[in-house]
């Protein structure tokens, strides 16, 4: 949209073909190189809330640089103002499949496991062989990133015990080491791995913290991960802000009994 729009603002410039062109490919190299599109901290955030499985009302916030992956809508400002408060819609199940009230949106794929079959085919040799199979399932279902720094945070909701969810990130983290830990009244399983103890780039991925905790009796849990990479020492006041606002996210957190 972004490039069809700037071609007709070049040409009702006048610019040539070539002109064009060239344009185009200055304006996409300002964009070719990893970490161009990072977003820069912000002090606002949005806030998400909704029912859940009819019992209880979950509240967290989120970045105001990227939108969590529910079926929501924003409730009006005051004054001509954006309210950033953001009403989700009803999460129940329906033969213990989670879904939204009033939508189609798959959540299973966020909430669930989704496990990918791999499918058979013929290679170049004329064998019958077969793509791996893969989980797909359990992805977060709000996201953000920066490569500059190497860092990503994350939001989770994931139809699993604690302790499920504690053995699936040991496998995945093995050199985090976890503690239960209080925060504004609220007990919490966190995985920490030192700054001393980070591993080498890949990707924005990597063991930094992690801290779960359980949405009530509903057999779910809301998780938030911070991940770093030996790269991310580098920018020390970065991380160190982006620490800070981990752990805002984190006491944003909040699940209560719905009124009977």
């Amino acid at each position: 949209m972004i490039r069809r729009l700037l071609i007709f603002i070049l040409i009702a410039a006048g610019l040539s073909a070539c002109g064009i062109e060239e344009v185009i490919r200055r304006n996409d190299d300002r964009y070719a190189h990893p970490g161009a599109l990072d977003m820069p901290l912000t002090q606002v955030y949005e806030t998400y809330q909704y029912k859940f499985l009819d019992k209880y009302r979950v509240t967290h916030q989120w970045l105001k640089a990227s939108a969590c992956s529910y079926s929501q809508y924003e409730r009006p400002g005051v004054g001509g103002k954006r309210s950033y408060f953001y009403d989700v819609l009803d999460i129940y199940e329906e033969n213990g499949v989670p879904r939204h009230r009033g939508s189609n949106k798959n959540l299973a794929r966020y909430l669930t496991s989704d496990f990918y079959v791999g499918k058979t085919y013929v290679d170049v040799s004329g064998r019958l062989a077969r793509h791996q199979d893969a989980e797909t399932g359990y992805r977060p279902i709000c996201f953000e990133s920066w490569w500059g720094p190497s860092h990503a945070l994350n939001l989770r909701l994931h139809k699993m015990s604690l302790a499920a969810f504690e053995e699936r990130f040991t496998k995945r983290y093995p050199e985090g080491r976890w503690s239960d830990k209080a925060r504004n009244g609220r007990q919490w399983r966190v995985q920490e791995t030192g700054r001393d103890r980070l591993r080498p780039r890949e990707d924005v991925e990597g063991p930094y913290l992690i801290w779960a905790t359980n949405v009530a009796d509903t057999g779910y849990v809301i998780a938030l991960t911070m991940t770093a990479s030996q790269d991310s020492l580098a920018n020390p006041r970065f991380f160190d802000a982006l620490e800070a606002v981990f752990y805002h996210l984190v006491d944003s957190v909040k699940v209560e009994p719905l009124r009977q």
